[in-house]
């Protein structure tokens, strides 16, 4: 069947077939097929588009009721769900189709295609949250209720939700609310009060990570202890996994225990609130989607909780008392971007310790190798493929256009975020974009398989400009430039993750390569591209200031700040806890 007859067949239904449909149904299988098989990425004809406005007209009559519904399941042969005005009312589902269609509402785009679907996708985010806490709230002897807070704590993926400048705080605050609602459904005992601390002995702090690799959230979790003075101190570091790494034992040398938590959720809880910490530190990014660690978090482990860089927004549990952050890193009114009480220190607010373990030399890249014109203008990023949204590679496309003989070398896939990437349709929409502004498809260079930092450098030494992304920026990936003397060229934004490149940048006492629009950033990459001067003279000044070092790589200095941070919540009894999600 084609997708209007299915959508017609939905819409014709009376509402007593409806009820009827089932995953052993052949229509329902049909349906599911069709939904899943990425029709709505088909061009559509004007047929289509005149069809497809009389279902929403019909979402828009009927809403609330079974015709309406049945119009958003047609629209959804025809559009993405964040494509759509509305999320459905789940308790006129038929039960047996919850598990399947909501756990399709929840699938993620591998890719943002045209300009405003990041955007678009975190006001449906946000929409599709509320509607499921209304519903499991409202509805909780509802049999489908279960159904759906079970999907949610197993699929919901927030990744797509940072690549915006919006204010993410309702989502997370409403997803914080669900997770509890799960583990209590579960038996899980989420509140715990501690004892008031023994002042006479060391600050028990913990470290919690999934395991300690070589990976950006070991390289920024590394200064918050490494320096920390242990006659004050006593650092356990709590994981997982054990992983038998060198940067695992490097670890394991800063600290005073090392605990391995292989229980199951219960178990670990305990295990950790038994080492009777006063605070404890989330390695692991809580904020992406319900791994273990997120699980943990939601439970009162110590006595104050809190997290930093590794979680780049608002984690919105109840039980994370503070975000660690910088006040190069926050404008405006960050406060209430974020559920935790905020803490800024001075500088970025976070810092990477590269230097831990030594790496094996990184394979070489020439320009030949790369088939490169030894006279060209490379324009290199490491931005991870997920940050490079629509409006980007529009920019980046422009940038191209502006300056002749020029080259876009990306290495997007890097292994931190995961382990299978939509290479090819990335590709196409890059080339479409490049197209658009006039660029051949030939100036565009692709790299994978790069093994660690030092071939990621190998990469660069055949830059001569590198573009930060945004509006979420880079942090980690930009060190590597900058340690080179590459100019970077970041675009501002109001909180960490719009922030944190130019926020490196103006550390460094570089404001000039921060820009704060997209025109003015397509201007000073122009500029740098066109102007060898000017890019000689912008490296220059970059080595000098990165001999200094800069904050974001002080470990040292971080850890003095951590201190005086932890000695203040701790020791002076000040008030630190976040506010109650309502």
């Amino acid at each position: 069947m084609q997708r209007r007859d299915v959508a017609m067949s939905l819409l014709l239904m009376t509402d007593s077939e409806f009820s009827r449909l089932s995953p052993e149904k052949t229509f329902y299988k049909n349906y599911i097929s069709l939904v899943r098989s990425q029709h709505q990425d088909l061009d559509q004809d004007a047929g289509d588009e005149d069809f497809l406005r009389s279902l929403f007209e019909e979402m828009r009559i009927h809403s609330g009721y079974l015709r309406g519904l049945r119009a958003y399941l047609g629209a959804l042969l025809y559009r993405k769900p964040y494509e759509l005005p509305l999320t459905p009312d789940f308790s006129l589902l038929p039960t047996p189709t919850i598990a399947d269609i909501f756990s399709y509402l929840l699938e993620t785009p591998s890719i943002f295609l045209k300009y405003g679907d990041a955007e678009k996708y975190s006001l449906y985010a946000e929409g599709l949250v509320k509607s499921v806490l209304d519903f499991v709230t409202e509805n909780d002897q509802h049999p489908s209720a279960g159904i759906v807070l079970e999907n949610y704590f197993l699929k919901a993926n927030y990744i797509p939700v940072y690549f915006n400048e919006g204010n993410l705080l309702e989502i997370y605050k409403a997803r914080g609310i669900l997770l509890e609602k799960h583990l209590r459904s579960k038996g899980a005992k989420i509140d715990h009060v501690f004892e008031k601390r023994n002042p006479s002995i060391r600050i028990r702090i913990g470290v919690l990570a999934a395991r300690f690799q070589p990976q950006t959230e070991t390289f920024t979790t590394i200064p918050f202890f490494k320096d920390l003075d242990r006659n004050r101190f006593e650092i356990f570091l709590i994981a997982l996994n054990r992983t038998g790494s060198d940067i695992e034992q490097y670890c394991q040398g800063a600290s005073d225990h090392f605990v391995l938590c292989t229980g199951n959720l219960a178990e670990n809880v305990q295990k950790i609130r038994d080492l009777d910490l006063d605070a404890l530190i989330f390695s692991t990014n809580v904020s992406a989607v319900t791994n273990s660690i997120a699980a943990m978090a939601c439970h009162r482990l110590a006595r104050v909780q809190l997290t930093n860089f590794s979680s780049p927004v608002t984690t919105g549990l109840r039980h994370m008392d503070l975000y660690v952050s910088g006040n190069l890193t926050e404008y405006g009114d960050y406060r209430n971007y974020y559920n935790e009480k905020l803490e800024l220190l001075d500088g970025t607010g976070f810092c990477f310790e590269y230097n831990a373990t030594p790496l094996s030399p990184g394979e070489f890249y020439s320009r030949d190798a790369m088939k490169i014109p030894k006279d060209a203008i490379v324009f290199a990023s490491g931005a991870n493929m997920f940050k490079i949204t629509a409006e980007l590679r529009d920019c980046w496309a422009e940038v191209l256009s502006r300056v002749s003989n020029s080259i876009l070398l990306l290495y997007p896939f890097g292994p931190a975020w995961t382990n299978s990437y939509p290479i090819e349709r990335f590709l196409s929409a890059l080339k479409e974009s490049m197209r658009q502004r006039g660029v051949p498809d030939g100036r565009i260079r692709l790299m994978r398989g790069i093994k660690n930092r030092l071939g990621v450098k190998e990469v660069l030494k055949n830059a001569d400009v590198y573009l930060d992304s945004f509006p979420y920026s880079g942090a980690n990936s930009n060190v590597d430039p900058l340690e080179l003397g590459i100019p970077v060229v970041a675009k501002c934004g109001k909180t960490m993750r719009n922030q944190q490149g130019a926020a490196m940048l103006i550390d460094l006492e570089l404001p000039e390569l921060s820009t704060c629009s997209r025109s003015e950033y397509v201007e000073l990459a122009s500029r740098l591209g066109n102007d060898p001067d000017f890019r000689f003279a912008m490296r220059e000044k970059i080595l000098r200031a990165m001999q200094k070092p800069p904050r974001f790589l002080d470990s040292q200095n971080y850890s003095r700040q951590i201190s005086n941070l932890l000695l203040r919540v701790i020791e002076g009894n000040e008030q630190c806890l976040g506010p109650t999600p309502k």
